[in-house]
C-alpha cells in the first residue's frame, strides 16, 4: 500500500472507531489536511522524513508500530486513542517545516528542495505547539494528552514528573522505533533514488 492509501486507512478507522469523538477527529484532520502543511511537510529538517510529505510518513509509521504494540503487547489501549496521538503526536511540525521547492541545480543533482524552518513563537516545542493545534478540535483524555505533550522527552534528554501511562510508553517506543528502524533522512532518500536509476 502506498503512503495515501495508509493514511486513508488509518483516517477512516479512527473516524469509523465507535469514538463519541468521531466528529471531532474528522473536523481536526480537515483542519490539519488543509490549513497547515501537514501532507506536505517534512518530519524534520535534517534527520528522518527530511523531505517532502516526511511528517505524513513518519506519522503514518508511529501509528501503525503503535496499533502493532499495543495489540502484541495486550495493552488494550482504545484503538482511536491509538490512531488519534499517533497521527497527531507530531502535528505541530506542520507549522514550522516548510517544505520548498527544489532549485535547478537541486533538480539537476536529484536533491529534494530545501527546508524553511518557520517558528514565529520560538519558544513552543512542537509537541506543546501539536497540543495547542489539536485540543481546538479534540476533547482530548488525560492520557491523550500526556502522550502527545511528553512524546519526546527520551530524545531531547529531559525527563519530567509526568505519571506514566501505557498509551504514552507504547507512543514513545512506537516514535523511537519508526524514527531509529524505518526511516531515512531527506539526503539518503536522494542517495538511494539516484542509486536506482543507474
Amino acid at each position: 500500500m502506498n503512503l495515501s492509501d495508509r493514511y486513508l486507512a488509518l483516517k477512516s478507522a479512527l473516524i469509523d472507531s465507535g469514538d463519541i469523538r468521531s466528529e471531532q477527529f474528522s473536523t481536526l484532520l480537515n483542519y490539519i489536511e488543509n490549513e497547515t502543511q501537514y501532507l506536505d511537510a517534512p518530519a524534520s529538517t535534517k534527520y528522518h522524513c527530511s523531505y517532502k510529505h516526511g511528517l505524513l510518513e513518519h506519522s503514518v509509521n508511529v501509528t501503525e508500530v503503535l496499533i502493532r504494540l499495543n495489540k502484541s503487547l495486550g495493552a488494550n489501549l482504545p484503538i482511536s486513542s491509538c490512531i488519534f496521538v499517533g497521527l497527531c503526536h507530531d502535528c505541530g511540525k506542520s507549522e514550522q517545516y516548510i517544505m520548498k521547492d527544489p532549485t535547478p541545480k537541486q533538480i539537476q543533482y536529484g536533491y529534494p528542495g530545501s527546508i524553511m524552518y518557520v517558528d514565529e513563537e520560538s519558544w513552543m516545542e512542537h509537541s506543546t505547539r501539536s497540543l495547542k493545534i489539536v485540543s481546538k478540535f479534540v476533547d482530548c483524555t488525560d492520557d491523550e494528552w500526556a502522550a502527545i505533550a511528553y512524546h519526546n522527552e527520551p530524545h531531547n534528554g529531559t525527563l519530567s514528573e509526568w505519571r506514566e501511562t501505557k498509551l504514552g510508553l507504547l507512543l514513545q517506543y512506537a516514535d523511537y522505533y519508526a524514527t531509529r528502524f524505518m526511516e531515512v533522512t531527506g539526503e539518503e532518500k536522494s542517495k538511494s533514488a539516484s542509486q536506482n536509476e543507474e
